[in-house]
C-alpha cells in the first residue's frame, strides 16, 4: 500500500516537472522571469522528492535557471575529440560546448554521427 502511493507521487510530480518545463519554454520570449521561475520550481521539486531529470537537465542552466534556447541564450561550440587520451574514446563521439548567458559552461558528449540540438516540439530549443 505505501509503495503503491509513492509511486503515484513520483509519477504525479515528474508529469508536473515535464508541465513546468514546457510552460517555461513557451513563456520565454513574453516573460523571462516567469520562465525561470518555472525552471527553479522544477529544479526544487526534483530535489525535494528525489527525482532525477536525466536529459531533462539539458535544457536548461542549472546556475541561473534559463532555458537553453540555440541563438538566445546559449552557444555551442563542436570539438572533435581531438585530445592525446583518446584510448577509450569513441571514434564517432564528439563534445558539445554549450556556454549560457551567465557564463556558466556545459560538456556534453553526443556520440552520434549525426548531432540534433534542436528539441523535438520547438526548433529553437537545444538538448
Amino acid at each position: 500500500m505505501q509503495k503503491d502511493r509513492k509511486i503515484l507521487i513520483m509519477k504525479t510530480i515528474s508529469n508536473a516537472i515535464d508541465i513546468l518545463i514546457e510552460m517555461a519554454f513557451k513563456e520565454f520570449d513574453t516573460h523571462p522571469k516567469l520562465s525561470k521561475r518555472h525552471l527553479e520550481m522544477t529544479w526544487n521539486l526534483s530535489k525535494g522528492y528525489k527525482i532525477r531529470l536525466g536529459k531533462r537537465r539539458r535544457l536548461f542552466c542549472t546556475r541561473c535557471f534559463t532555458p537553453w534556447i540555440q541563438g538566445k541564450t546559449v552557444s555551442i561550440k563542436k570539438d572533435n575529440g581531438n585530445s592525446n587520451n583518446n584510448s577509450n574514446d569513441n571514434k564517432n563521439s564528439s563534445l558539445f560546448i554549450y556556454k549560457c548567458l551567465c557564463g556558466y559552461t556545459r560538456k556534453i558528449p553526443h556520440l552520434d554521427k549525426e548531432f540534433k540540438p534542436n528539441h523535438p516540439k520547438d526548433n529553437n530549443v537545444v538538448l
